[in-house]
């Protein structure tokens, strides 16, 4: 089970080009087509960080970071406006 995290300022474009396979990366390597999980702020410092912490957590974790939002692992990629890729 592959879990990208990244934190970038265009989440929709990133994400969309990342799930697309448009550039080599974790999503490309690991054949991520779902977007199960993410959250949004307007203070970059703060997602940096978040992202370097939530990297560094043990998978469990994150299974249940994701599973306590999402417990159905639903696409949310869609909600976003985007097409199923999988």
């Amino acid at each position: 089970m592959g879990r990208c995290m990244s934190a970038s300022r265009r989440t929709c474009r990133r994400g969309s080009r990342s799930i697309e396979g448009a550039h080599d990366g974790f999503t490309k390597k690991h054949n991520v087509k779902r977007l199960v999980w993410y959250d949004l702020t307007d203070d970059m410092t703060a997602a940096i960080a978040s992202e370097k912490r939530i990297k560094k957590w043990p998978r469990d974790w994150k299974k249940n970071l994701i599973e306590r939002h999402n417990p159905a692992w639903e696409d949310l990629a869609i909600g976003l406006g985007f097409e199923p890729l999988a």
